[in-house]
């Protein structure tokens, strides 16, 4: 019963689904979140967000080395 519902997350899994396009007109959050993750990533860095789509932005391009940073 639970193998068809397997297949589906398994499709979901197979799409990129954090891809965007890139913007050069403006700066797209996604990028900004993932520079940010470059330029911190060998520092002891706690990371801060409102809750909303920041959020979500930050934990899905943020890429946490430890959690609740």
């Amino acid at each position: 019963a639970l193998h068809p519902w397997w297949e589906q997350i398994a499709k979901w899994r197979a799409r990129d689904s954090l891809a965007y396009k890139m913007n050069h007109d403006v700066i797209m959050p996604q990028y900004a979140i993932q520079r940010l993750y470059a330029l911190t990533k060998d520092m002891d860095t706690y990371i801060t967000t409102e809750v909303g789509q920041h959020q979500m932005w930050a934990a899905q391009h943020y890429h946490f080395e430890k959690p609740n940073r």
